[in-house]
């Protein structure tokens, strides 16, 4: 599934078998940004998020290992981008960089 950098969350089911583990494998998708990202992981409709890890750099694939609170079903996933060591809220939607994101079970 891709996910625009500063757009709306997608919603991610998590894999059979999974556990209170995944693992997010995620990939620059087009025009990788020059600045880190941070997921916000949140468990289902949660106010809180479960896990923030950053990508950077952000034009290299990577695998972030997220631990799911039990009977939680899917995962919601926001991308923001960074700007100075804070997660920014304002982005060019025109220009926001994609991307890929999927979940799997840990090795």
């Amino acid at each position: 599934m891709n996910i625009g950098v500063g757009g709306k969350s997608v919603r991610l089911e998590l894999p059979p078998g999974s556990g209170h583990e995944v693992v997010a494998d995620v990939r620059p998708a087009d025009a990788p940004s020059e600045q880190g990202v941070t997921l916000l992981f949140y468990a289902g409709n949660s106010d809180a998020p479960i896990a923030t890890p950053t990508l950077y750099p952000p034009d290299k694939p990577a695998a972030f290992l997220i631990r799911v609170p039990p009977g939680t079903r899917w995962l919601r996933v926001e991308a923001k981008p960074l700007t100075d060591g804070k997660t920014s809220q304002t982005v060019d939607h025109g220009n926001a960089p994609v991307l890929g994101i999927a979940l799997r079970t840990p090795e």
